[in-house]
């Protein structure tokens, strides 16, 4: 392994670029096409080859490979044993829980496709944990097995999971005093606020209108299709 220090700023600018590129996918997702997105495209092509000349990923699975092979890295197994188990919830409860706040700020937000989103990033804390497992049980001598193998398909599946995840961020309704921004995969619009004639609860979900037309948002969840309603009635009675 190559000197332990620069194996870490390599990790660590890796995974740095990555957060990069997730958040110019997510401002990517709310593009009406790639050609309005050009410039966002090549800066997301650019850090992506940076990405692969860092090589994180790689890098990662070899430390998880020491880890499961030699004792004196115990401790820092341990570590990433409780990440892969404590991240996605810790994430969960930003993305999803502090939206339920009723001190709304400037902007109100809800992913579009809420239901799916939540059941994704569930789905892809099973898998984190089922990482827990392995290296739980391999740094302390109860399997043996390939490490490189099998640590190494749980974190290609948890980067490409992280993709999808900042993609379906970027599919979001979004609500500030003035204006609103809705942004689905199949229709971008922005507007003033007084185009939206209403915003209903309906059995999937929610349903804006606007214009006539009829936009849903999959969220059965009943608290924040709530409190969306009550801040449209709030911010349109407001300006009245």
């Amino acid at each position: 392994m190559e000197n332990t220090a620069l194996f870490w700023v390599f990790i660590v600018l890796g995974n740095v670029c990555f957060i990069s590129i997730l958040l110019g996918i997510r401002q990517l997702s709310k593009k009406n096409s790639l050609k309005e997105g050009k410039g966002v495209l090549f800066l997301l092509l650019c850090l992506f080859a940076l990405f692969l000349l860092l090589n994180p990923l790689g890098k990662e699975i070899r430390l998880l490979e020491r880890i499961v092979e030699e004792e004196e890295l115990y401790l820092i197994g341990v570590v990433c044993a409780v990440a892969f188990f404590a991240f996605m919830p810790i994430c969960q409860f930003f993305l999803f829980q502090r939206r339920l706040s009723r001190k709304q700020e400037e902007e109100h937000r809800i992913y579009i496709y809420q239901d799916g989103f939540f059941l994704f990033t569930s789905g892809l804390w099973w898998l984190n944990s089922l990482g827990t497992f392995f290296i739980a049980a391999a740094i302390n001598d109860r399997i043996h097995w390939n490490g490189r193998l099998v640590l190494g398909i749980l974190l290609i599946v948890d980067y490409i999971g992280w993709v999808i995840i900042a993609f379906l961020q970027g599919k979001e309704f979004v609500m500030t005093k003035k204006e609103y921004g809705y942004h689905s995969m199949r229709r971008s619009l922005e507007g003033r606020l007084e185009e939206i004639e209403s915003i209903e609860r309906k059995e999937k979900g929610l349903a804006i209108r606007i214009k006539g037309e009829e936009l849903p948002i999959w969220c059965m969840m009943k608290p924040y299709g709530d409190i969306l309603c009550e801040e449209y009635d709030k911010r349109i009675k407001g300006k009245g």
